[in-house]
């Protein structure tokens, strides 16, 4: 199973997950043969069709971007 962990641009690096608690979720999926990957919403060309589970998790930003944000989850 591939979850995507969907973040915001603020909050993600190439890296992957900055808090501490992020690298925790990060570790439990992945111990329960769950691979990660973590994802801005707001990126325009990752294809979220790939994910078999998308969990939203830091998207603090979606207020600034109201409109966008209900477009990109319906879809």
């Amino acid at each position: 199973m591939h979850c995507e962990i969907a973040t915001c641009q603020p909050f993600w690096t190439q890296e992957g997950p900055l808090a501490l608690n992020d690298q925790f979720l990060h570790q439990t999926l992945t111990m329960h043969g769950i691979s990660t990957e973590w994802v801005p919403w707001e990126d325009p060309h990752y294809n979220w069709s790939r994910a078999d589970l998308v969990l939203l998790r830091s998207t603090w930003n979606y207020y600034l971007h109201y409109p966008v944000f209900l477009a990109w989850l319906s879809r």
